[in-house]
């Protein structure tokens, strides 16, 4: 009876640690919203908190047809060559390997001496088993809402220690939460496709109104976010950018073609119209349910035509008063715009264009975004020209 107590309050203890650590766990990996971070993010904790000496995970291809190698821990590269080149196929239904019926059974497999199942095997199986050196390993299934969707493998070679039941138990129970993480990473980057391809669309729609000035969103985009490389500003900071500069133009659906593509000078009457585009930009955009950082987006994207003296539309702010993402987005788009063919004039010379950022500088535009501007055109943009522009653009910086 004595034994068997102890034996009681070891199965307890274990277990009770064993759901700890899958608690764990799963806090962790729900931090994550892609697929890369959830799968890396596992098999590091499997790294640092359990002691089987090497581990990996795979999830089937787009089609369904084979399970790819993903993470692991380990191995020396010569093996995890060896894995990465493996092919499991899960469309033979003849295949008799371990991982392809785990999969396939959504069964998991507890082995401590591989010669037992090995009448079981495929020749291929039992190779692949040799060339890692493996003699005892366990598999799981990662199942969500009850479909397989890849598996989870670790085996024991230096500590020697047999795997047990309990081994199992804490598997499985961290194979279902990585499912459900995989599976809400999945929907989370899915939505971020549709986001993004709304956005294209939305910015293109603009565009397209007249061929001369397709592709300025996508242009500013990119300076703006060259200019936020240059600021170091955070990953999130720079999406919200991305977005606000592929939308910044979005209220110009509203300014008749018949001013937006006038060959001449504008009136005076007919530029306060295309001013009213950065009022009607923010209006629209305030529609859109934008959350956290993207909350920002329709006050950043409507105030690109502010002007550090003030002098700036539609509201006329000042100095800080502007948020940051609109004085960065005003001077992409000021320098995409004077560079480009536009009806009323040809494009002006890069050298000019520079020029009239500096007379800008703490007047219209803000003089730390200017500077990052110019190093970020300097280190990537000039790389594909010509030499003689590249040392206009240092001389100017040196006047």
């Amino acid at each position: 009876m004595s034994d068997s107590s102890d034996r009681l309050l070891k199965e307890t203890q274990i277990n009770y640690n064993n759901t700890l650590l899958t608690n764990e766990i799963g806090q962790t990996i729900s931090k994550y919203t892609n697929i890369k971070d959830v799968i890396e993010t596992v098999v590091n904790l499997f790294h640092k908190r359990l002691d089987y000496d090497r581990g990996f995970i795979m999830l089937t291809n787009a089609d369904r047809t084979l399970l790819e190698f993903h993470a692991g821990f380990g191995y020396d590269r010569n093996k995890l060559d060896i894995i990465k080149k493996s092919a499991f196929h899960l469309n033979k239904p003849d295949s008799k390997g371990v991982f392809v019926v785990s999969f396939r059974e959504q069964k998991p497999f507890l082995v401590n001496d591989i010669e037992e199942i090995s009448p079981n095997l495929s020749k291929r199986s039992l190779a692949f088993a040799h060339q890692m050196g493996s003699q005892s390993f366990i598999c799981c299934p990662i199942i969500c809402d009850g479909q397989s969707i890849g598996i989870l493998a670790v085996d024991n070679l230096r500590s020697k220690r047999p795997l047990v039941k309990s081994d199992l138990s804490l598997l499985m129970g961290i194979a279902s939460v990585i499912g459900i993480s995989i599976s809400n990473a999945d929907l989370m980057e899915a939505r971020q496709r549709q986001f993004s391809s709304i956005l294209q669309v939305l910015a293109a729609s603009i565009d397209a109104r007249d061929p001369l000035t397709a592709g300025h969103s996508e242009k500013v985009t990119e300076y703006a976010l060259g200019i936020c490389e240059e600021l170091n500003l955070s990953t999130n900071y720079r999406e919200m950018i991305r977005v606000a500069s592929l939308l910044h133009d979005y209220g110009k659906i509203g300014v008749p073609d018949s001013i937006l593509k006038k060959p001449g000078r504008l009136t005076e009457e007919e530029y306060e119209i295309v001013k009213t585009h950065a009022q009607r930009t923010q209006s629209i955009l305030e529609q859109i349910n934008f959350e956290g950082i993207f909350s920002q987006v329709p006050e950043v994207a409507g105030s690109h035509h502010e002007k550090m003296d003030g002098s700036g539309y539609p509201n006329g702010l000042k100095g800080e008063e502007i948020p940051l993402g609109a004085r960065i987005i005003a001077v992409a788009d000021f320098f995409e715009a004077v560079t480009a063919k536009r009806h009323y004039r040809d494009p002006l010379p890069i050298s000019y264009a520079f020029r009239l950022l500096e007379k800008g500088r703490g007047v219209h535009f803000d003089e730390k975004v200017v500077d990052a501007f110019v190093q970020f055109y300097e280190k990537e943009i000039l790389e594909t020209e010509s030499m003689d522009t590249a040392k206009v653009v240092q001389m100017k910086r040196v006047s």
